[in-house]
C-alpha cells in the first residue's frame, strides 16, 4: 500500500493551517459582533436586517459600511470553522501515519530469514505488472523505516528522500524504466533497501540502484562501503546487476553522471535518451 503523505508533510500542513486560524481569529475579533441578512425588495431596494452586539438590528442606509463588515465577519467565521475541521482530519492523519504498520509489512519485517526464502517471490510477484506497454509502472511498498525523511515529491508521483534521488527519477521515469522505490532485501538475516530496483524491459533482468551522497562523511562512508561489500558476497555487483552513483558537497549529482550510470538500461529504453540534460 502505498501512502501518499509523510508525517513531515502533514506537520507542515499543519504548521500552515494553524497560521491561517490566527489569521482569521485576529481578523474577526477586528470586526463588529453581529449577524446580517440581506433582502431584495420588490421595488429592488435592499433590506438588511440582523444582530449587532446580540441585539436584532435593522441597517439603514447609512451604516451600509457597517454592514459589510458584519457579513465578512460571518464569511471569516465559517471559513475559520473549516480550517479547524481540516486541522482535526491532518491530526488524525498523522496519528493514523505514526501508528502504520501493516500486517503484510510485518510479516516480512518481523522475521527477515523467513522473508529472505521468498524474495525471489517479491521480486517475481512485479513482473507482471513491470511488463505492461506503456513501462511506466511505478511500485512503492512504501514500508523502509523513516517514512517521515521522504520530503521530496517527484515527477513519478512518489516522495524519496533526497533530491539527488528525486533527479534519478526524472531520468528513470522520462525513459520509461519501470522500478521499485526501496524495496526491501533479505541479505544474511538482515533487511536492506536498495534506493531503486529497476528491470530491464528487454532482458527482463532485474538491477539494483544505489546513490551514495555524502561520501565526504567518514562514517557514512564506512558504512556505505560495508554494503557494498555484503551485496558483493551475494553475488550484487557493481557493473554487473548494481548500479552506483557517488556524491560529496564538492561533487554534486548531475544529470549526465545519471544517465550515464544508467547506459546500458537507457540503450534499452523505449523512447529517451538524453544528449542534454532533461527538465527538473
Amino acid at each position: 500500500m502505498y501512502l501518499p503523505m509523510t508525517t513531515t508533510e502533514i506537520d507542515n500542513m499543519i504548521d500552515q493551517i494553524e497560521s491561517e486560524i490566527n489569521e482569521l481569529s485576529q481578523e474577526i475579533l477586528s470586526l463588529p459582533n453581529g449577524r446580517a441578512t440581506v433582502t431584495v425588495l420588490k421595488n429592488g431596494r435592499q433590506r438588511i436586517e440582523g444582530s449587532l452586539n446580540g441585539k436584532r438590528h435593522s441597517f439603514n442606509n447609512d451604516e451600509l459600511e457597517l454592514a459589510k463588515s458584519v457579513i465578512w465577519r460571518s464569511y471569516l467565521e465559517k471559513q475559520k470553522g473549516e480550517c479547524i475541521h481540516f486541522l482535526a482530519l491532518l491530526r488524525h492523519c498523522k496519528s493514523f501515519l505514526t501508528k502504520w504498520s501493516g500486517k503484510s509489512e510485518r510479516y516480512l519485517l518481523g522475521n527477515h530469514a523467513r522473508a529472505a526464502l521468498i524474495q525471489d517471490y517479491f521480486i517475481d510477484s512485479k513482473a507482471s505488472v513491470w511488463g505492461h506497454s506503456d513501462n511506466h509502472q511505478i511500485i512503492d511498498p512504501c514500508i523502509a523505516p523513516y517514512q517521515e525523511k521522504r520530503t521530496e515529491m517527484t515527477c513519478a508521483g512518489i516522495s524519496v528522500r533526497s533530491k539527488s534521488e528525486s533527479m534519478i527519477v526524472v531520468v528513470l521515469f522520462e525513459n520509461g524504466i519501470p522500478f521499485i522505490y526501496e524495496s526491501p532485501l533479505y541479505l544474511d538475516g538482515s533487511v536492506y533497501f536498495p534506493d531503486f530496483t529497476i528491470r530491464d524491459i528487454t532482458s527482463g533482468r532485474v538491477f539494483y540502484y544505489e546513490h551514495f551522497g555524502m561520501m565526504d562523511n567518514p562514517e557514512y562512508c564506512h558504512t556505505a562501503f560495508k554494503k557494498l561489500e555484503v551485496y558483493a558476497n551475494h553475488g550484487i555487483i557493481p557493473g554487473i546487476n548494481l548500479i552506483t552513483t557517488f556524491e560529496t558537497k564538492d561533487h554534486k549529482l548531475s544529470f549526465p553522471m545519471i544517465q550515464n550510470a544508467l547506459r546500458p538500461l537507457l540503450s534499452n529504453a523505449p523512447h529517451i535518451n538524453y544528449a542534454t540534460e532533461p527538465k527538473k
